[in-house]
């Protein structure tokens, strides 16, 4: 947060220094703080959701789950926006309810129940709020006209004190002393870096005439491959060329839905 909040005060003491590196953050009244304080709580929601389901379930069943998010983008647009599913749509979401049931039947064999399981469940919880933070995204930038690297910089900023009031809450209700120490590891800053640099090429891709956000979020869903990849090859998981079929039918549903143009 250090750096981002040196790029805001530049932007204020030596604006035509940081617009020639293309890092200039607007300045913006305090409705604009407050939209975004809320954007940063519901991503930290989304993100504890998600962490706490990584932490009970195989990456293979939790990557897939997490992918939905688009298709939730879509059904939000449909409840909140007035749109309407095409028959191609309809077609590809039936395709993804085919695939997690055969995804749901691996993953009973591993004791894991999709109705059931509290970690399931914050996954599926944790893609909901994705979905809601993509069309708040689009909302922002969009109908409210903020600026990317505006939404980018403050979201950062109020996500420090969403995050702490978790964590403060977690520490409290288990008892725990607020002054454990933080065991360093260079995954910490490495995971961090990854994050703000996919939140610059994100919201600036959302900032661009005609952007889509069911397509931006669709092609964000595509990082589930690599995750995918990455537990047979670091974690040794069980039955993946099972769950690779299941995965490719959640990704092909979601790639209809996306997709898909108007019926005529």
């Amino acid at each position: 947060m250090p750096l981002v909040l040196g790029v805001i005060i530049l932007s204020r003491i030596m604006p035509t220094l940081v617009q020639a590196v293309h890092l200039y953050v607007p300045s913006a009244p305090w409705a604009a703080h407050l939209h975004l304080f809320i954007k940063a709580a519901i991503v930290t929601a989304a993100w504890m959701l998600s962490y706490y389901g990584m932490k009970g379930l195989p990456v293979s069943i939790a990557g897939p789950i997490g992918a939905t998010a688009p298709a939730w983008t879509l059904i939000g647009g449909v409840l909140l926006f007035g749109e309407r599913l095409t028959t191609t749509q309809f077609a590809g979401f039936v395709l993804m309810g085919l695939s997690y049931a055969a995804l749901s039947a691996i993953g009973n064999k591993e004791g894991i129940s999709f109705v059931s399981n509290r970690y399931v469940l914050a996954m599926a919880m944790a893609s909901i709020l994705s979905a809601v933070s993509g069309l708040y995204d689009k909302f922002l930038i969009n109908v409210l006209g903020y600026h990317p690297l505006l939404v980018q910089a403050w979201f950062m900023v109020y996500l420090v004190p969403t995050s702490g009031l978790v964590l403060i809450a977690c520490w409290v209700k288990e008892g725990r002393s607020l002054h454990r120490p933080l065991h360093w590891r260079w995954s910490i800053p490495a995971i961090g870096l990854t994050l703000v640099v996919a939140d610059v090429l994100y919201f600036n891709a959302l900032g661009q005439p005609g952007s889509l956000v069911s397509v931006l979020s669709m092609i964000r869903a595509g990082s589930v491959a690599v995750s995918f990849v990455l537990a047979g090859l670091l974690f040794s998981e069980v039955r993946l060329p099972a769950k690779a079929l299941a995965l490719t039918g959640i990704m092909a549903g979601l790639f209809v839905i996306t997709h898909a143009t108007s019926d005529h």
